[in-house]
């Protein structure tokens, strides 16, 4: 047994006893303070919160242990789902357990002052019950929104104004999707949605900036039909995100998984993308151009595979005025462009999926990915140079979008005098 296994085997027991110090407490004020003279209920309520914490533990041990792994293309939406209600029902227990440590805590702060024992245990069971009923509301909210209204695309439109931009490309209008995660969705509705509203808009040019699947290239196969119907003047041009290199699953040789990423070029061509390996492509409009350069992934953090070369990718564009780089991660923008490229306008990125949580609206911006990345979700402008981070389409892990919904940006270039 390898110091690496020993280690996983080791995480897991770890993270197992956390797991089970947090289950049974939760289970048992519920049991007490809850449903305690509700016998029938409480049978069904036992076999439930048992059934789906033993599917926990068992996740656990995969993905600690054996993690990466191979999941069949035909299971993957089993996979998500079951993932999904995990993460939900996991939610749920942690925030009735904070209510369970307030109530400890406020129990404590009454016995030292020596109140009366009936108000205490009435303050007690009220925190309980007052906790459970929000954790209750957060796990309705939780499952609708991964069955319902988690799957609304939201269309952002952003205008830009440059003045390096040619002058034949003022109003040039650009499509940009993002991660897709094809595998990840519970049906069609997503893809079959960006179609129509993509199509509608008569795009010049569609940047797709990265993670086309979630583990391995048979899971575009359902999708391919759908990503062919994507249409505009200029073509759509894509680059690879973290997820497209088979990194998250264990392959039986390191060939199978190069095979499996040639599948996944060989996929982007069966459909008439312009997939950017460290290239280039240069756009015409009579005497004017701009070069669409596409980076492999990029990444400052150990754990993505990083075999973006921006030198590589604008070899041969270097005298073109104006450069719109495809780069996944929106760190290649803060480490590299705007300190090493400063001839790139104009940089696309996607990879936060603005954690899939927050608040977005003209009042509030918010999301936990914040607090991950300097450059998270929208438009930002260091000096003359912009970025664009999609916060994408699909999902990771828990197949749904609070608040953070999924998104097609429209980007108008617009020329301005300065």
């Amino acid at each position: 047994m390898t110091p690496s296994t020993i280690l996983k085997i080791f995480v897991a027991i770890f993270t197992l006893l956390i797991l089970i110090t947090i289950d049974y407490p939760v289970y048992k004020n519920i049991k007490d303070n809850v449903l305690h003279n509700k016998k029938r209920l409480f049978t069904i309520f036992k076999i439930l919160y048992w059934t789906i914490s033993g599917t926990s533990y068992s996740m656990l041990i995969i993905y600690s242990i054996t993690r990466p792994y191979k999941i069949p293309a035909d299971y993957s939406e089993i996979f998500i789902i079951i993932n999904s209600i995990v993460f939900i029902t996991f939610f749920f227990k942690i925030i009735v357990f904070l209510s369970i440590m307030i109530k400890c805590l406020v129990s404590l702060i009454m016995r030292v002052f020596k109140l009366n024992k009936t108000i205490i245990e009435k303050t007690k069971r009220t925190i309980v019950i007052l906790g459970t009923s929000i954790a209750d509301l957060i796990f309705i909210i939780l499952f609708y929104n991964l069955f319902f209204s988690g799957q609304d695309i939201v269309i952002k439109r952003v205008e830009i104004n440059l003045p390096d931009l040619p002058k034949s490309f003022d109003n040039y209008k650009i499509i940009q999707i993002s991660d897709l995660h094809a595998g990840s969705y519970l049906n069609n509705k997503i893809i079959e949605d960006a179609v129509s509203i993509i199509n509608k808009e008569n795009a010049d040019m569609i940047a797709f900036t990265g993670d086309i699947v979630n583990f391995q290239s048979s899971e575009m196969n359902e999708y391919l039909p759908y990503l062919k119907r994507f249409k505009s003047k200029d073509g759509v041009f894509a680059v690879m995100g973290n997820h497209d290199y088979g990194e998250y699953v264990s392959w039986d040789t390191y060939k199978e998984k190069q095979d499996d990423v040639r599948n996944i070029i060989r996929n982007y061509n069966k459909i008439s993308w312009n997939i950017l390996l460290n290239e280039n492509r240069i756009i015409r409009k009579g005497d004017d151009s701009i070069a669409i350069i596409g980076s492999e992934n990029w990444s400052n953090s150990k754990r993505f595979k990083s075999p973006g070369d921006l030198k590589k990718a604008k070899k041969g564009v270097e005298d073109v005025g104006f450069k719109i780089l495809l780069s996944h991660d929106p760190q290649h923008f803060e480490l590299k462009v705007i300190k090493e490229n400063k001839d790139i306008q104009l940089t696309l990125s996607g990879h936060t999926h603005a954690m899939q949580f927050g608040i977005d609206n003209k009042y509030i911006k918010w999301s936990p990915s914040k607090w991950a990345y300097k450059y998270w979700n929208g438009l930002y402008k260091e000096g003359h140079q912009y970025i664009y981070v999609n916060r994408g389409l699909g999902y990771v892990g828990f197949a749904s979008r609070i608040g953070m919904l999924p998104e097609i940006t429209v980007i108008t270039l617009k020329k301005s005098s300065q």
